[in-house]
């Protein structure tokens, strides 16, 4: 079923937010995600379902955030070493691949 959500949210937010949907209950609906994507902030729901949705993710999945347009290299880098700095991932093997967007 598509909604309207759907279709002013990114695919790759989309993807996202249905993994972080997988383990856990609902946090943060997907047009807060990307917001919290595109400005490196938001509220503590949307970072942690941000956080949660990363875990679960592939490279795969944060390329086509780039792909997207939804967050450029640098930014994604700097979100994901937020986001280990806070304990929020325990996944060094995406901040070092993230270091060629440096």
């Amino acid at each position: 079923m598509t909604t309207n959500i759907s279709a002013a949210v990114s695919p790759s937010v989309m993807n996202l937010w249905h993994e972080a949907q997988i383990s856990h209950h609902s946090i943060a609906r997907p047009e807060i995600i990307e917001e919290a994507i595109r400005s490196g902030a938001g509220t503590k729901d949307a970072q942690e379902a941000i956080a949660l949705a990363i875990q679960e993710s592939s490279t795969w999945d944060l390329i086509d955030l780039l792909v997207d347009k939804v967050i450029n290299g640098p930014s994604l880098h700097a979100l994901l070493r937020n986001l280990q700095m806070q304990g929020a991932i325990r996944r060094p093997d995406l901040l070092k691949w993230a270091e060629i967007f440096t």
